[in-house]
């Protein structure tokens, strides 16, 4: 079962509404248009200017939005709440798109919640249960008991807010010259009232918020926060403003002008419990000064739908709610105390407001709720998840490779087949000896002469190569020990390097366990009686590996895996001859393969060629000390053919 958001309660009954202006910065216009809503396909108004005004009309400057707007990802808009408010229930119910559409209960006033089972109480008595249960039932939310006693207090402030046609203003006389221009919001201020006016709705729609202090006449307990106005109650409020902004005051239907009582609340440490969290003004009720009220309730609602995606089953609720908090309540938090300070009293005093509201700016619509909240959800999941594996580059996150996949879940290589053609030769100990990184590695027996051999494998149908295969070819010295500080044994066939052509086997033997693999390009031909393996690099062939007449022989004779031995080393970056890590590695001998086919060559044969620098640029000091290993006698030459190939995954660090 997975989570989705089914039902949606609404107390009123939506049969309709009235609406003033909402601003839609672009931190939550771009939110938006991952969800296919355009609010300016429904007539809103690109915000082009900020036209600043004295109490008395005259002016003090203008900024030029539509100038600056080129290092914002998206527009401003100013809406219409009704408007926008269509378009999010048209994308919520529709049958388009993933998902399954909302359904919308209107007439359902809930009276409780229940966190722990996620079921509200309708008035009506009867209730409803689901995968959880979001509250986001605004400033004086019934549902944020559940989780804080804080309570919204009155600000101190008030608003009226009303809407006059543009129409019917530039018919005015006094009125008209402050309307031309579209997009314009036009912004009067004293020291503790203001008059905000802007366009909305295909610049046809003139939207005024008329902040002023709270007359406090409200009887105590009053939880009334939205009243009829008048326009007579207007006037006086700000009487002695720019006669131009009074005369479109005096415009003001009674009808619909509305007092507002700002409200205020201290931020509250606990969002979310259980299947139960709180959105928007539930959780973070905002004051108007900045137009962030519904951005945030908007990036609140995008935040939830990016860390509970499709696939997510009820038992993960709980802790994806509490990385809600975690993405949310910061910024929110941090948004809010920003608005509170741009709606204080102006007072005399100095101060660098000016630079702080661009701050604010900066910070405000220089974010992306969806890309934030992607990234803390991968960030999340990275940390739940402890096999995944890490490399360079990191801005990517975990990455695929042999032993486990992206999400961390571990492969098996058991159906992934192999050919492995060996040729083992007599050579110097002593030499040998010269190739091995530190004192602690030594061969077994005291002996001048060692055995070693170069070994080419084909690996076919890897999963973590989408099914594909490469080849490499290494050079393993046997009968080797490595002994450890508090003097016991580790033996295996110390790995001295390993060619393979294709980057990622590179990366992921380097990186992950340690093993010294460098590239090379291999190539392989075979004709009636000869296998010839021939590896190069930049064209420049340094090793030539020879099989003549091979014999068939019991898949039961082919010889067994032994432990491989490395040393890990990865240097220091600015300190020369230093290392930032640097260990021995055992890699335990592989117990998962089966051999199908064993063959062995008659007559084999090595050819080294070191070339020069110029063709080996970066493997002929390589090739000139594996030169210098004498061939005493080639012992064996074999052929196997199997299924199974070692992942390596049981590598570990010897200390």
């Amino acid at each position: 079962m997975n989570v989705t958001i089914q039902q949606i309660f609404e107390q009123s009954r939506l049969a309709s509404e009235y609406g003033a202006a909402i601003n839609v910065a672009p931190n939550a216009l771009g939110v938006l248009l991952r969800l296919g809503v355009d609010p300016a396909e429904a007539g809103a108004v690109d915000f082009k200017w900020f036209t600043e005004y004295s109490k008395t009309g005259d002016y003090v400057k203008v900024n030029d939005f539509a100038a600056r707007s080129g290092i914002w990802q998206h527009r401003s808009l100013l809406a219409h709440r009704v408007d926008l408010h269509a378009q999010l229930k048209t994308a919520a119910t529709s049958v388009s798109g993933a998902g399954t559409p909302v359904k919308l209960v209107t007439s359902a006033r809930v009276v409780d919640v229940g966190i722990h089972d996620a079921s509200i109480t309708l008035e009506d008595g009867s209730s409803v249960k689901g995968d959880m249960v979001i509250g986001a039932d605004g400033v004086h939310s019934k549902t944020r008991a559940k989780l804080t006693k804080n309570v919204p207090f009155p600000s101190g402030k008030s608003a009226f807010r009303f809407t006059l046609k543009k129409s019917d203003v530039l018919a005015h006389p006094k009125a008209a010259e402050i309307v031309q221009r579209e997009g314009e919001m036009v912004f009067w201020f004293d020291v503790s009232r203001r008059i905000v006016m802007y366009p909305t709705r295909h610049n046809e729609i003139l939207n005024f918020v008329c902040l002023h202090p709270d007359s406090g006449d409200s009887a105590e307990g009053d939880q009334t926060w939205i009243k009829p106005g008048s326009r007579q109650e207007l006037l006086k409020t700000f009487e002695g403003f720019d006669e131009r902004a009074l005369a479109m005051l005096a415009m003001a239907d009674e009808s619909t002008l509305k007092v507002w009582k700002l409200m205020d609340m201290e931020p509250i440490e606990q969002w979310s419990e259980n299947r139960f969290c709180l959105l928007g003004d539930a959780a973070h009720p905002f004051l108007p000064h900045q137009g962030q009220g519904g951005a945030q309730a908007i990036e609140d609602g995008v935040c939830l739908g990016v860390l509970l995606p499709l696939g997510t089953e009820p038992h993960e609720i709980p802790d994806r709610l509490r990385l809600y908090q975690r993405c949310r309540q910061e910024r929110a938090n941090t948004v809010q105390e920003a608005t509170r300070q741009s709606g204080a009293d102006i007072s005399d005093e100095k101060t660098d407001k000016g630079a702080k509201v661009l701050q604010f700016f900066y910070y405000n619509w220089g974010h992306d709720e969806y890309d934030h909240s992607s990234q803390k959800l991968r960030d999340w999941l990275y940390k739940e998840k402890s096999q995944v594996q890490w490399q360079m580059p990191l801005s990517f996150g975990p990455f695929p490779g042999p032993r486990q996949d992206v999400h961390g879940r571990l492969r098996k290589a058991n159906q992934a087949s192999f050919i492995t053609r060996s040729v083992k030769f007599k050579t110097s100990r002593t030499i040998l000896q010269n190739l091995l990184p530190t004192p602690a590695y030594k061969f077994e027996a005291p002996d001048t002469f060692a055995t070693a051999s170069y070994v080419h494998t084909k690996f076919e149908g890897l999963d973590w190569l989408g099914g594909q295969g490469y080849s490499s070819v290494s050079l393993h010295l046997h009968g080797v020990q490595y002994k450890k500080k508090d003097g016991t044994i580790d033996n295996g066939d110390y790995l001295v390097v390993t060619w393979a052509d294709i980057a990622d086997s590179i990366t992921k033997g380097r990186e992950e366990i340690g093993l010294p693999k460098l590239f090379a390009e291999i190539d392989t031909q075979k004709t009636t009686s000869t296998w010839t393996m021939q590896a190069s690099s930049r064209k420049s062939s340094f090793l030539t590996l020879e099989l003549h007449d091979l014999e068939e022989r019991p898949a039961s004779d082919a010889p067994a895996n032994d432990a491989n031995l490395a040393y890990k080393y990865i240097p220091a970056l600015g300190n020369p001859g230093v290392s930032d890590v640097e260990y021995p590695v055992l890699v335990p001998a592989s117990e998962s393969t089966r051999v199908t086919k064993f063959q062995k060559a008659a007559n084999c044969s090595i050819k080294l060629d070191a070339q020069d620098e110029k063709k080996l640029p970066t493997l002929h000091h390589v090739i000139t000390r594996l030169a210098e290993l004498p061939v005493y006698e080639i012992l064996e030459g074999t052929f196997v053919e199997g299924i199974g190939v070692q992942d390596m995954s049981s590598a570990y660090r010897i200390e």
